[in-house]
């Protein structure tokens, strides 16, 4: 299993297999806290190889850096098939979610679990806006 790629971004698209991105970032700036972030969306592309394929749990872990949940799980179970003739392929697991609430300002940490385990992980910092009143 390889990860081809894990981002948190503005919108994301699944079309014919092409996994289509907009908006990545790391950063979100806020003029107060709480406030709302009104969409995220995790994007992830995993190649999985023949003698991996099967049903798969996939979890994406939000928390901050004493390993405090900040966003509920997010758990997608998908059966991983290859076409006929293949030794390789991605799947595309795309999460939308939205009215997010932030509480405090800080750095984060995203994580991309398959099957229980850690595949990657992603930073996440909420900045104020040093030009907020």
């Amino acid at each position: 299993m390889n990860v081809e790629a894990f981002i948190l971004c503005d919108a994301a698209t699944d079309y014919q297999g092409k996994l289509n991105v907009l908006g990545a970032y790391d950063t979100i700036m806020c003029n107060q806290v709480p406030f709302v972030q009104q969409g995220l969306v995790f994007a992830a592309r995993i190649r999985f190889r023949l003698e991996e394929c099967g049903k798969k749990n996939f979890e994406i872990l939000t928390m901050d850096y004493d390993g405090k949940s900040v966003l509920p799980k997010f758990q997608v179970r998908l059966e991983v098939k290859l076409p006929e003739n293949r030794d390789s392929g991605a799947v595309n697991i795309i999460v939308n979610v939205q009215n997010v609430t932030f509480s405090a300002v800080g750095k984060f940490r995203i994580d991309l679990l398959v099957d229980g385990k850690i595949t990657a992980s992603l930073p996440l910092e909420v900045i104020k806006n040093p030009n907020a009143v």
